[in-house]
């Protein structure tokens, strides 16, 4: 094609391959209108067929999501196991880090009728006097106060479970006393 042909030099009229009569109002609208529409309900099918496969990979046996009544109850119930407790252990007293003294009575909740846990106890109560003695007694006033209490029982109970525990697990801890006295 030459550059006389680009630019219309001849003269002549351009042919008009196309109508030259533009379409006005809803006629022009409506093919558009009708396109996004088509692209949109796509997109939902789509849409829907992924989630409902991915509910069928998660959930293969079909079962439903929400719990039937007189079913498994709630965890936000509030309800708390029932423990057996574990009382042998008797009043530590020893002297900590920064010249206060400290008198606890500790008791430890296992699951009921865990009789494997309630003879680990009985045969361990001198190792776990012992331990609770040097656990105690490596801590200050500050770590020891009431605010702190629940961070205490946390720290002894995954300490116990861990290193003085082979098959009976320590659920709860109580402190029946905590005293706290100056030197």
């Amino acid at each position: 094609m030459s550059d006389a042909d680009d630019l219309d030099m001849d003269g002549g009229d351009a042919i008009d391959t196309g109508s030259s009569k533009k379409k006005r109002g809803l006629g022009a609208l409506l093919p558009t209108v009708l396109k996004f529409a088509a692209i949109g309900i796509a997109l939902i099918i789509v849409i829907v067929t992924v989630c409902w496969i991915t509910i069928d990979l998660m959930m293969p046996s079909g079962e439903s999501q929400t719990p039937l009544s007189g079913g498994i109850s709630s965890p936000y119930k509030g309800t708390l196991e029932t423990l057996d407790w574990f009382t042998g252990l008797g009043e530590i007293r020893t002297q900590i880090l920064d010249n206060w003294s400290v008198s606890i009575n500790i008791n430890l909740g296992y699951t009921k009728g865990d009789l494997e846990a309630s003879g680990e106890l009985s045969d361990r109560r001198l190792e776990l006097r012992d331990f609770l003695r040097n656990y105690f007694a490596k801590k200050y006033i500050g770590d020891l106060q009431p605010d702190k209490e629940e961070r205490l029982k946390m720290e002894i109970r995954e300490i116990l479970n861990d290193r003085y525990l082979n098959s009976g697990k320590i659920r709860n801890i109580t402190f029946d006393t905590f005293d706290r006295m100056e030197l």
